[in-house]
């Protein structure tokens, strides 16, 4: 929240994640028995204009065709 992010405009952060996950390549694919998980790494701008660096998962079923959103967390900043 400290970067402009706000409960009551959640809207904001899952349009920022959706756009993380088309801007930045995959790190990482792991298949699992339920389905593959895929794991994102790169920078995703938070609405008071701050590039953060953040790793994000996403699932997709064996079943489905569309990703769903695991969780996300920052990483470190990257040097300039």
């Amino acid at each position: 929240m400290g970067f402009g992010f706000d409960p009551d405009r959640w809207e904001e952060l899952a349009g920022a994640l959706k756009q993380h996950a088309v801007d930045n390549d995959i790190s990482l694919e792991e298949k699992t028995t339920f389905g593959t998980r895929y794991v994102i790494e790169g920078l995703l701008k938070a609405p008071d204009g701050t590039w953060l660096n953040v790793r994000c998962a996403w699932f997709i079923d064996d079943e489905g065709d569309r990703p769903r959103f695991i969780t996300a967390h920052p990483l470190k900043r990257r040097k300039s």
